[in-house]
């Protein structure tokens, strides 16, 4: 998708071109990311709800919480019983 864009998460103008491809209001939008220069673009942009990820390699500790929610696996946002 980004490459089709020419552009990635990391830079503005990928989200105007992003929402011109797929409708999605942002006040609304979940995007969950485990780069951080990505949920910072995505705010600047208006996406409502941003959520990073603790461990996104399991073979390292995971990352302190830092200016955005956190969680540690996708069972956080949507448990599975």
């Amino acid at each position: 998708c980004a490459h089709a864009l020419g552009s990635v998460k990391e830079q503005p103008e990928f989200w105007p071109r992003f929402r011109e491809l797929e409708r999605f209001d942002p006040v609304t939008t979940l995007l969950v990311d485990d780069n951080l220069e990505i949920l910072r673009t995505a705010r600047g942009y208006g996406i409502g709800h941003l959520v990073s990820v603790l461990r996104p390699d399991s073979t390292h500790s995971p990352t302190p919480p830092g200016e955005f929610s956190a969680i540690h696996d996708f069972s956080e946002l949507l448990p599975v019983s």
